[in-house]
This record gives structure tokens, C-alpha cells and sequence, in this order.
């Protein structure tokens, strides 16, 4: 945020609060930083009075610019520039006690100065405090750096709210004696170069024009075609692009037949400006998604396969159906496919530039012809409660054939030496059904309707199997162990096939498994945050793998 300030009863013969008026009016208009509060007339302290003022709602980085003159010598032991509802922090004409030095102040925590050290402006001058928010406090004289100060307490904020201009003691003695001319307040950290264009207004500094913006839409086509050029400029008095006079315009259009750079000049009595902008004809081809409704799906069943490009003349996909330009439409298509086996697909898009390709992988699924392990968690901490109202392990088995399967002749084990550990009740399974095991270790003195093992899962990693014949066919096993497994988070298999087991997206109990990728783990820092000066080696770590 940024406020701006004049105080004094004189100006100097070349500043002028009207061209600073025009240049915040200017931003306004084309593009610049906004401010959030002004004060555009000029208000005079005499020491012990103070101006209501409402700063509007300051939060993190922000930037105050003053124009101010004033007196330090006749004020009191210091003087208050700017104060909010947040009265323990504030800005100070002259800091703590008659140092005839700009600073800021945090109440109980430290009266700050600058490095170097910054006198209060006796005449008027162009002054700009910029805060990053994070214990850095930059000061602008003039539109230049002039002092910082880095070990700013990270407690510290800028007024914000409603508050005074000026004397903020109850003893009335502790306020400027000075004018403030204008306040201007931004809610961000304005750049060097827009405060020293502010400043440079004020003082009334020549400048060359300001381009705003220069843009050109669209920026690629493939010929033949055409291109308009749009800009924003302030303080030109001619504009040219490319040497063609287009003075007066805020569009150009041009028809380039191959990739041009075209320059806008911007000119006036006080120099030149320029800004360029490429226009790419026939750009290489692009592949902006290429996606499939499903990636995995059992054998028999098809996909839609869709994409979206730009700057393509022919597309097609491998190693089926091959071309596909007549399924495109402006860039984006369509097909439905239906693999015979799990397939990556290939789209080709290419023009008289080049191609490019995308790849997708779909997974038919080789379903078992016996009931499976399809999903299970080792860890549950927040899901899926059993009847006593705790957040057991589970186990999810599913029926993905086409027969009814009574249980009762099955086994499951996390001992590879006991194949047999626990054996399931009568348990009628329908085709396509998923029932849910809860691993707790309670046994038959789980609650009732609810099936409960005589063990428990490890999130660490361990073996587990599905067995029947009274133990002596094993028909899934994840060995020698299962990976180890986050809180909440599932392990399992799609759509029935053996071969597919992973880590899965979302812990979905009783439901068609989610193949999408789970989330890592959170991201730990080897540094706290803090403000630093000098280089430094950070490393990032989570306890995902990959």
C-alpha cells in the first residue's frame, strides 16, 4: 500500500500537486496501481492538532507516499505523521527524541530509524514508505532509495483503519508542525518505477511517455490471417508502429505473412518510448489437453478419447484409429475406441512448422475369476467408523465375476505362515457385490452385524492374503509386503485385476476404487520462516515416494 503526503506552507516553483494529481489519475486509467484512499487537500498541523483520516483497510505489503515539509525544531520531542486504529504502530515525521530523523514506530517493541540515517524534509519533498510485510521497510526521497531498515519486528503493521494525521498524544505533544498537501494510499508494494513516476510528476520532472500496455490478439495464427495490435499509452503526443503513424489510435490491425516484431514508438517533447510485441505465424502445433473419460475400464468396454490444440492442420492418433482430422473441429475432437487390450495412444498434431504429440494410457483390466482383496486401508484415522464408533482398519473384498460367491469356504491372513488366521462367516457375495471387512482385532466381539477380524493391519508395511480351499489355494497376496501406507490413506486394485495394485486417489469403502493419484504427504521446510539477507540453502522434503 502506498500513501502520499505533501506538507508545508510553500511549494517550490517547479512542484505541482495538479501533474501528481494527473499521474495517480493516469494509473488509474491505464493499468497502474490503484490506490484505496487520498487526502486531496492540503491540511496544516501547527504541533498539537491532528486531521481524522481513514486510511481504508491496509493488510500485508503496502506503500505510504508523503510530499511533506515541515519543522522538526518547533514540534515536540518527536512528531507523528500518520497513525491508525492500530495506534501501536505508526509513522513518524520526526522519530523519538528530537533526532530530526524520519522513522516509524511500534509501541513496546522499538522506535525505527533508517540505515543511513534520513533527515525530516524542511522543504517540500516526495516521500514514500514501502513495507513488504514480512520486516523490511524501504524509504523513498524524491523518487530515490534513500534508507531501509531489514530487522523490522514481523508484529509491525501499517495505519490501517480509521485514524490522524498528526499529533496522536493525549498530552498534545508529540505532533508536527507542518502541511500535508496530499495522502495517497495503496494497498500493495508499488515498484521503484511507479514511485518515482509520482515523484517526478510532483517535482514536475520531463518524461517521456508511459506505454501502459502493448498487446497483440491473437499473438499466433496460422496463415493466412491477421493480428490487432492494442495499447495503452499516457503523455505521447505521436504513436508509430513499425514507422506507421497510428497517432490518436488505440488498435492497429496488420496482416503479417510471417512472424514479425512489431515496435511501438511513443514520443513527445521529452523523449521516446518504445515496446515491442511478436506476432507468430504458423507457430509449431500445440497440444493443450489430451484426456480420456476413464483410463481404466474392463475388456468389451470402450472410451472417449478427447483432445484440444491449437495451430494444427491434421491430427491423428496411433496405433488406432489413425487419422482423425475429420473428428477435429477448431482444434478440439473426439473418438470412442474400444481397446482389445491395456493401449497407449499417441495424438499427433502437426502444420508446415513441425508437430507435437501427447500420450494416454488406458488400462483394460484382466479380471479374476474369484473374489479379491480390491481395496483396504492400514491406517484409518478420520474415515469409515464400525459400530463401536472407532476408526478400525478395513478390508474390502468384491465379486467381480459373474456367479454368486458364498465366503464361508475363505480365508484372510497378514501371516504368510498361517494362511488360514481367520476364516469369513456365511457371507453371501453377488455378482459385482463389495463387502467391507473391518481388521480391528476384535473378532467375534465386534459389534453385531458387522464382520470383524482376529487382526489388525500395520501401516508399516505387511503381508496380506486371500485364500480358500481350506488354505490350500492362495488366490491373492500382496508379498512380502504391502508398501507403507500414509493415514487415510487406501491400497488396492482396479476393477478387479490382479496385476493393478497401487496406492489409490480417495479411500472409496463399499464404492468402485478412485485410480486417480493420492496427494503427497505435507511438504516440511529445512528453514523457518524468517527474513533473510544473504543467500541460503533451503531444501524441501515430504514422506511421499516419487
Amino acid at each position: 500500500m502506498i500513501f502520499s503526503l505533501v506538507f508545508g506552507s510553500g511549494l517550490s516553483s517547479k512542484a505541482s500537486l495538479k501533474l501528481y494529481d494527473q499521474s495517480l489519475a493516469a494509473d488509474e486509467i491505464g493499468g497502474g496501481p490503484i490506490s484505496i484512499s487520498k487526502l486531496t487537500s492540503a491540511t496544516t498541523l501547527n504541533g498539537s492538532n491532528s486531521f481524522a483520516f481513514n486510511f481504508g483497510v491496509i493488510s500485508g505489503e503496502s506503500t505510504f507516499e508523503f510530499i511533506v515539509e515541515g519543522d522538526p525544531v518547533a514540534g515536540g520531542r518527536d512528531g507523528y505523521l500518520a497513525v491508525g486504529s492500530n495506534s501501536s504502530s505508526s509513522l513518524r515525521y520526526e522519530q523519538w527524541s528530537d533526532t530530526g530523523q524520519l522513522g516509524f514506530t511500534q509501541g513496546g517493541v522499538a522506535d525505527y530509524t533508517f540505515s543511513p540515517l534520513v533527515l525530516s524534509p524542511t522543504e517540500a519533498t516526495h516521500v514514500a514508505y514501502v513495507w513488504d510485510g514480512d520486516g523490511r521497510m524501504d524509504l523513498y526521497l524524491d523518487g530515490t532509495l534513500v534508507g531501509q531498515n531489514t530487522a523490522v519486528a514481523s508484529s509491525f503493521n501499517m495505519p490501517t483503519g480509521n485514524g490522524l494525521l498528526g499529533n496522536n498524544s493525549a498530552a498534545g505533544n508529540e505532533g508536527m508542525v507542518g502541511t500535508i498537501h496530499r495522502v495517497t494510499i495503496y494497498n500493495e508494494a508499488l515498484t521503484s518505477e511507479d514511485i518515482e513516476r509520482h515523484s517526478n510528476a510532483y517535482n514536475d520532472v520531463p518524461e517521456p511517455p508511459t506505454i501502459n500496455s502493448f498487446t497483440a490478439s491473437p499473438e499466433a495464427f496460422l496463415a493466412p490471417g491477421s493480428s490487432t495490435l492494442n495499447w495503452s499509452v499516457t503523455d505521447a503526443t505521436s504513436l508509430s508502429i513499425n514507422g506507421v503513424n497510428v497517432t490518436g489510435q488505440s488498435q492497429h490491425l496488420v496482416f503479417p505473412p510471417s512472424t514479425t516484431t512489431y515496435t511501438l514508438s511513443a514520443s513527445n517533447e521529452d523523449g521516446t518510448s518504445t515496446q515491442n510485441v511478436v506476432v507468430t505465424v504458423n507457430p509449431v502445433p500445440q497440444i493443450t489437453s489430451f484426456i480420456s473419460d476413464r483410463i481404466t475400464i474392463n475388456e468389451g468396454e470402450s472410451v472417449t478419447l478427447r483432445w484440444s490444440t491449437k495451430f494444427a492442420d491434421a491430427w491423428a492418433i496411433t496405433p488406432a484409429p489413425g487419422e482423425v482430422s475429420a473428428q477435429t473441429s477448431d482444434g478440439d475432437g473426439s473418438v470412442i475406441l474400444s481397446p482389445s487390450g491395456t493401449t497407449t495412444y499417441t495424438l499427433t498434431t502437426a502444420n508446415s512448422s513441425g508437430s507435437k504429440t501427447s500420450e494416454i494410457k488406458i488400462m483394460v483390466a484382466m479380471v479374476a475369476d474369484h473374489p479379491v482383496i480390491s481395496e483396504f486401508m492400514a491406517a484409518n484415522e478420520t474415515g469409515l467408523q464400525d459400530g463401536d464408533g472407532e476408526f478400525s482398519d478395513w478390508i474390502e473384498i468384491f465379486n467381480p465375476t459373474a456367479s454368486s460367491v458364498d465366503l464361508s469356504s475363505y480365508f484372510l491372513t497378514e501371516d504368510s505362515s498361517d494362511l488360514t488366521k481367520w476364516s469369513f462367516p456365511r457371507l453371501p457375495l453377488a455378482p459385482g457385490e463389495r463387502t467391507i471387512i473391518f481388521a480391528s482385532g476384535k473378532g467375534a466381539a465386534g459389534p453385531a452385524g458387522e464382520i470383524h477380524t482376529n487382526f489388525k493391519l500395520s501401516a508399516g508395511g505387511e503381508y496380506l492374503a486371500l485364500v480358500t480351499a481350506s488354505g490350500s489355494t492362495l488366490l491373492q497376496e500382496f508379498a512380502p509386503t504391502y508398501p507403507a501406507l500414509d493415514k487415510d490413506v487406501s491400497y488396492g486394485i482396479l476393477r478387479g485385476d490382479l496385476s493393478t495394485s497401487r496406492v489409490l486417489g480417495n479411500p472409496t469403502p463399499g464404492q468402485l476404487n478412485d485410480a486417480s493419484i493420492p496427494p503427497p504427504s505435507a511438504v516440511t521446510f529445512s528453514l523457518n520462516s524468517r527474513t533473510f539477507s544473504e543467500p541460503l540453502n533451503l531444501s524441501l522434503a515430504t514422506e511421499t515416494a516419487g
